[in-house]
């Protein structure tokens, strides 16, 4: 394998994920029914280089919730291995 192809299967970053809220009533829905959705089905809020800076990221969305990512929500947001676009 060539040094840039072997460059290139290295940039793996972490992705922010939160489950599809489109169509569905926040305040009354169950969490196990929105974390029942396949991973890949949710929303990429953000990239990162490293996992501890996904984490810092929900920590901010937890206890700064807003209109967009209320707190209910915020609090099932995963970090998962993305490779980087």
């Amino acid at each position: 394998m060539k040094f840039r192809h072997a460059a290139a299967l290295a940039l793996v970053g972490w992705a922010l994920m939160l489950p599809p809220t489109n169509g569905v009533d926040i305040d009354t829905e169950p969490a196990s029914d929105l974390l029942s959705i396949p991973v890949w089905k949710w929303e990429r809020v953000a990239l990162f280089d490293r996992e501890e800076q996904c984490e810092f990221a929900i920590e901010k969305m937890v206890n700064n919730p807003n209109d967009r990512h209320p707190k209910y929500i915020a609090q099932l947001a995963r970090c998962v291995p993305a490779k980087s676009k």
